[in-house]
């Protein structure tokens, strides 16, 4: 069984709607998205040749690689081509302070 990291990453207002910030925990780069107000985290990491998928361009719900053009879904990380085949995606909870 895997344990739960829990891990600040940034204040709700620091990503606003649209945009994203990429972070580094443990060693993994992971791209947190503020995405039509859901909120997502895929590692950062294109399962093609390991690009950094989550700096790619995002229309719609469609995230492209920069490097190869590799293209996912932003709201579970699956390969649009291979729905199979996905990122690896991480829990994300919004803490509201009393």
């Amino acid at each position: 069984m895997q344990k739960t990291k829990i891990v600040t990453i940034a204040r709700a207002d620091d990503i606003q709607e649209g945009e994203r910030k990429i972070v580094n925990v443990d060693g993994i780069s992971i791209g947190m998205f503020h995405h039509n107000g859901n909120w997502y985290a895929l590692r950062n990491s294109c399962l093609h040749r390991g690009g950094p998928v989550c700096t790619g361009k995002l229309e719609g719900d469609t995230l492209t690689c920069p490097w190869h053009g590799f293209q996912y879904d932003v709201r579970d990380g699956h390969l649009i081509v291979d729905p199979k085949s996905r990122l690896d995606t991480f829990k994300v909870r919004l803490e509201i302070p009393q």
